[in-house]
């Protein structure tokens, strides 16, 4: 029986994109052999390369933009004469955006994932999965742990949440869309059936994959009220996180619900954020919205808290690693779909 389920060959220049495409078939249960996994320092690599591709039983070559690289094609004629051999798959994999791909002759007969194909991700995945283990993909393995509850304290407020265990602490646990898609509903669930009153007046994303999270939170939860955006990054001298104002949105609200009146309540904020670390950046947030609304009730909703430990299952707010700075925030509710431990998170391959 084969080591490794699949070796995967990629051009340096596509290194990001090779990783995370190892990280999410690694998520599925394949065995990888992925270079910058297995290769030590002060090795011998080009003898370990060769053994990787005789202890795999497969072999992905990635195609980007650039072609193949020089070492990629060494790794292909090992493969190739596998191929020959002991008829080892070759699976040439096309990847995104890339125009007029370099494909050598003589991969022309192999058969091949292409990522431009307007195909789902879920029905690549399933071709790659069959390809490489000659099983079909049944459903992905659950990345979400035993839902627990905690109290938001100081609040008469009681939040469900799952953690996500990272069974490779070497690696940031890539999300899978069905986890993804499950903490978005699980913030929804959380949110609607809060207390406070909904639609929100306002919604507001902190960067990119907040907005991500707002769009498909959509209608459900927002009801068509305005939103706005934070871009959010470190300061030069690296002692926090700052507002960056040009590429940032804030719209203007009537003044009948930007400052508290006796005839109406004061307007309502739903701050969406995808992931929270040390809270410097929801911190900075709440400080600008505070400063441009006056009066403003804040909720937060986040996909997912970072804890102190190496157990995502958490007794209190004091165990997440931003506990202490939730708690010192003036937040009228506060809404938490996953814990995480190190070394991190990552959303799904198409929206990084």
């Amino acid at each position: 029986m084969a080591q490794y389920d699949v070796f995967v060959s990629y051009n340096g220049k596509d290194r990001e994109w090779a990783e995370q495409f190892a990280s999410e078939l690694s998520g599925l249960g394949v065995r990888v052999w992925f270079d910058k996994w297995e290769l030590k320092a002060g090795s011998a690599w080009q003898d370990e390369l060769g053994t990787a591709i005789r202890a795999s039983a497969s072999v992905v070559v990635l195609i980007g933009q650039s072609g193949l690289g020089p070492w990629e094609r060494a790794e292909l004629r090992q493969a190739l004469n596998r191929l020959v051999r002991e008829n080892c798959p070759v699976i040439p994999v096309i990847l995104p955006g890339v125009v007029n791909p370099e494909v050598p002759d003589f991969l022309q007969d192999c058969h091949f994932i292409d990522y431009r194909d307007g195909q789902s991700h879920l029905e690549r995945m399933e071709k790659l999965f069959l390809a490489i283990t000659g099983r079909k993909l049944i459903h992905a393995i659950s990345q979400e742990g035993e839902p627990f509850q905690i109290k938001v304290p100081g609040r008469e407020q009681l939040i469900s949440i799952r953690g996500l265990p990272n069974p490779n602490l070497s690696r940031r646990l890539n999300l899978s869309w069905k986890t993804f898609g499950q903490g978005i509903e699980d913030l929804r669930d959380q949110i609607i059936n809060h207390k406070e009153r909904l639609p929100a007046d306002l919604c507001v994303a902190i960067n990119d994959a907040g907005l991500v999270i707002a769009s498909f939170l959509g209608g459900s939860i927002m009801n068509r009220c305005k939103l706005g955006y934070l871009k959010t990054e470190g300061t030069p001298e690296g002692g926090g996180r700052r507002i960056i104002e040009a590429d940032s949105w804030l719209p203007k609200l009537s003044p009948a619900r930007s400052a508290a009146t006796t005839e109406r309540p004061r307007p309502l904020i739903l701050l969406l954020d995808s992931e929270l670390k040390s809270g410097q950046d929801l911190k900075v947030a709440v400080e600008r919205l505070c400063s441009e609304y006056p009066g403003a009730r804040i909720c937060y909703a986040v996909l997912a808290a970072k804890v102190e430990g190496q157990d995502p299952r958490i007794t209190s707010f004091d165990d997440l690693m931003a506990g202490k700075v939730l708690q010192a925030l003036d937040l009228n509710a506060i809404f938490i779909a996953y814990t995480f431990t190190s070394p991190g998170i990552e959303p799904p391959l198409e929206i990084r």
